[in-house]
């Protein structure tokens, strides 16, 4: 294959890779670096963080361990995010 044929069949491909901005997440733990739970402000703190990005959808991989899904809902709904709850 030539480079003249590659060049317009990756400028082809490019509108794909683009509409998938936005649609990506991230994934986040439930527990602060010092091992203890996280509560309703540090997940609003999380959420600050990441919030300019461009995504606001966020996974995290326990529901019920230090009550996740009652510290993160509320937090995440408030900063306008989409939670992905694990559930084991």
């Amino acid at each position: 294959m030539r480079f003249s044929t590659i060049v317009p069949l990756a400028l082809a491909a490019a509108p794909a890779l683009v509409s998938a901005a936005g649609s990506l997440g991230f994934a986040l733990g439930n527990k602060n670096a010092d091992g203890t739970c996280k509560f309703k402000a540090d997940w609003a703190l999380d959420f600050k963080a990441i919030g300019n990005v461009g995504s606001k959808i966020v996974r995290t991989y326990s529901a019920s361990d230090c009550n996740t899904a009652a510290e993160i809902l509320p937090a995440a709904k408030a900063a306008g995010f989409k939670v992905i709850l694990g559930v084991w």
